[in-house]
């Protein structure tokens, strides 16, 4: 385990519902669960063993410390999502120029439209780096837990010179009411330490695909449709800025 929590999975045989060892059948983290509450996400996790299984590339996921069983009493299941787009478009990822905040709002946000905004920012970093963080805002009853406000969050580093992203990492940040009233009134994604509580759940370190990163994004916010709508924004027949 790192300081982070995470578990590296290199070597072992994880699968995308369980990690099995020694035996026993080692649970994922609940909050990589559908809605923090129903079955594991298993595209999710079968994106991210797949793209962490690249050569010089290291995978590292949350498991639940807390519970396991015996690797014979367990029983595997299976769920699939469809979902869609366009191919990403390499040349507007890898425009130096093209950075800056996007926010996709749904005006209709209530009982069938869970997710109100969703917001996505692009930086440079010294190095010259393309670096994005992405971050929702929920209304998903499931989001709240215990008085806070569960948001997914992911954070992702672009070798633009070679196309490739080099780190990718998901966490969820968990707000309490008044933090969140805050953070609901910035058009912009906030620092770690707006937060009241941070929790990483997985980390890529190593090349990944533009694919792979776009698997993953859509598979970590599955469900929002926001972000599914990011993704199909950046086409290859698109101009639009990142900024805009």
């Amino acid at each position: 385990m790192d300081d982070d929590g995470l578990l590296d999975v290199g070597g072992l045989d994880a699968r995308p519902s369980t990690i099995i060892h020694s035996g026993s059948a080692l649970h994922y983290h609940p909050l990589l669960r559908r809605y923090f509450t129903s079955g594991i996400n298993q595209d999710l996790i079968e994106t991210l063993i797949s793209a962490g299984g690249q050569h010089d590339s290291t995978v590292r996921i949350a498991i639940d410390t807390e519970h396991f069983m015996r690797a014979e009493d367990f029983q595997d299941s299976m769920e699939k999502d469809y979902w869609w787009g366009p191919t990403l478009s390499s040349e507007a990822l890898d425009d130096p120029h093209q950075t800056g905040v996007t926010v996709h709002a749904d005006p209709d946000s209530g009982l069938t439209h869970e997710y109100p905004r969703f917001f996505v920012d692009w930086r440079r970093d010294k190095e010259g780096r393309k670096v994005v963080q992405m971050e929702e805002l929920s209304d998903e009853p499931s989001s709240t837990r215990r008085g806070l406000r569960l948001l997914r969050y992911l954070h992702a580093i672009r070798d633009t010179n070679n196309g490739v992203f080099v780190h990718c990492d998901g966490a969820v940040r968990a707000y309490d009411a008044d933090s969140y009233t805050a953070r609901s009134e910035k058009q912009y994604v906030t620092g770690r330490e707006s937060a009241t509580h941070y929790r990483k759940l997985f980390r890529v370190d190593g090349a990944i695909s533009t694919q792979d990163w776009s698997d993953i994004v859509a598979r970590w916010f599955r469900h929002n449709r926001l972000a599914s709508e990011y993704l199909k924004s950046l086409r290859p027949d698109r101009t639009d800025r990142l900024s805009e």
